[in-house]
């Protein structure tokens, strides 16, 4: 009743749920011109999970982009970490993305990345940031049910492990951000004070 006169026959009253409250509905009136706005903040596992690739390839790019402006010689000097060297750091972010994509796709991978790379810090960003885009390609190209679907790969170990595939990409998008925090670290300790901000709020913000 509290509708513009003009959009009083196409409002009606709509039921939201709260997210954390799943149990509190809220009640507002809206326009139908405003419905399709709101459902599409709506988030589902799909979106979510096809976001978050999205948002490793551009937290990926916005750190390359910084470290492409820094001394090349401080991307291979030693800073106790999990990995000796920015360099190194940035070759574990690039292989693990890469395993886990084969895994994705049902292949069981022998070797890591690092056994068999030994390009330059500058095939390092290229790298990194081809396979991101291959990796967030993926997973937008897949469907609701393929992202429920159990992924049986064998480890490095030659154990065998069973997960649904949603987690396995989100375990390996969490991975990279935890690496990238670790660089960011290296990278004040050698002085550099001005690292970019990859927060997810952030990007969601530029979308």
């Amino acid at each position: 009743k509290n509708a513009p006169r003009g959009d009083r026959e196409n409002s009606f009253t709509d039921w939201i749920k709260i997210p954390r409250c799943p149990k509190l509905l809220l009640s507002i009136n809206i326009t139908k011109s405003t419905t399709k706005h709101i459902h599409n903040l709506v988030m589902t596992l799909e979106t979510l999970i096809k976001d978050y690739a999205e948002f490793n390839l551009w937290a990926n790019t916005q750190l390359i982009n910084w470290l492409k402006t820094k001394p090349a010689e401080l991307m291979e000097q030693e800073m106790p970490s999990s990995f000796p060297s920015i360099r190194d750091s940035m070759i574990h972010i690039w292989g693990a993305e890469e395993i886990w994509l084969e895994r994705l796709q049902l292949v069981s991978p022998t070797t890591f990345l690092s056994q068999r790379f030994s390009g330059t810090v500058e095939d390092v960003f290229e790298g990194i940031l081809k396979n991101s885009a291959i990796f967030k390609d993926y997973v937008h190209a897949l469907s609701d049910a393929e992202f429920q679907e159990i992924c049986t790969f064998t480890l490095f170990n030659g154990t065998e492990d069973s997960r649904p595939r949603a987690k396995m990409i989100h375990h390996c998008m969490n991975h990279s951000t935890y690496h990238r925090g670790q660089i960011v670290t290296m990278a004040r300790n050698f002085g550099l004070t001005d690292p970019p901000s990859t927060d997810y709020i952030k990007y969601v913000r530029l979308i």
